[in-house]
């Protein structure tokens, strides 16, 4: 599948950045923030709009979509005043995207690139010149009731800063041994932060040992300086 034209960053973030994804998986909707009770559309399935009509009809006027991958990273967008009308039409054109050659196996051959080109494109991420708003740590389909440790605005934290983040900085759910889903780093971009992507903390980030709730910045900041979730490099 030709990927369509894009202003984001050049050949080898983008393979990076598709090595890091992986494989899209589904699209969910959220209303009001709440991704505990998202509706979820596996690429596998054929009839899904139904369900996902009833679903926004009750889902009032925030509604945000995100395309999750196999590796449980993810590329989201929160819908604008005047895109809610048009949620389903959204969904429906993200879908088709994501199945358009879909194998035998029910994975889809579109890169995690191409994907985040089709929403630029479809839904007007506005990603802002690929500059960050803030970056935020959470829990996965988590994230209101496990309440997100906000990082930003940049500048971030250096690789060679403290190494650890100050514990006052971390919720107390965060802290647990034992997290229902994976601890996710989500890096927000454009004016109102509305076009976001995310990446699981790898567990070299997180707390080990002491149980204290402590993440090694060295590692988180690298995450956060040198991952493809920055579409451009630490200067811009």
């Amino acid at each position: 599948m030709p990927e369509p034209e894009s202003d984001l960053p050049d050949s080898a973030w983008r393979a990076a950045f598709n090595a890091a994804f992986g494989a899209p998986f589904a699209i969910k909707l959220a209303a009001d923030g709440m991704w505990e009770g998202a509706y979820t559309a596996p690429l596998h399935t054929s009839e899904y709009q139904d369900s996902l009509e009833r679903w926004l009809a009750e889902a009032g006027p925030d509604v945000a979509i995100e395309v999750v991958f196999a590796t449980k990273a993810f590329i989201g967008a929160r819908l604008r005043t005047p895109e809610r009308p048009y949620a389903f039409e959204l969904a429906r054109r993200v879908f088709d995207h994501l199945t358009d050659g879909l194998g035998a196996d029910h994975r889809s051959t579109s890169s995690a690139a191409s994907v985040l080109d089709m929403l630029d494109h479809t839904i007007q991420i506005r990603f802002d010149g690929g500059r960050p708003r803030h970056a935020e740590l959470g829990v996965l389909d988590r994230w209101l009731t496990r309440g997100p440790i906000r990082l930003g605005p940049p500048p971030w934290p250096e690789p060679e800063g403290d190494d650890a983040l100050p514990d006052h900085r971390l919720s107390p759910l965060l802290r647990e041994a034992a997290l229902p889903t994976p601890l996710m780093l989500e890096v927000a971009y454009g004016p109102l932060g509305d076009g976001w992507l995310a990446m699981p903390v790898p567990r070299r980030a997180r707390a080990v040992g002491a149980g204290d709730g402590r993440i090694d910045l060295n590692s988180l900041s690298g995450l956060l300086w040198r991952s493809p979730l920055r579409l451009h490099s630490a200067d811009s």
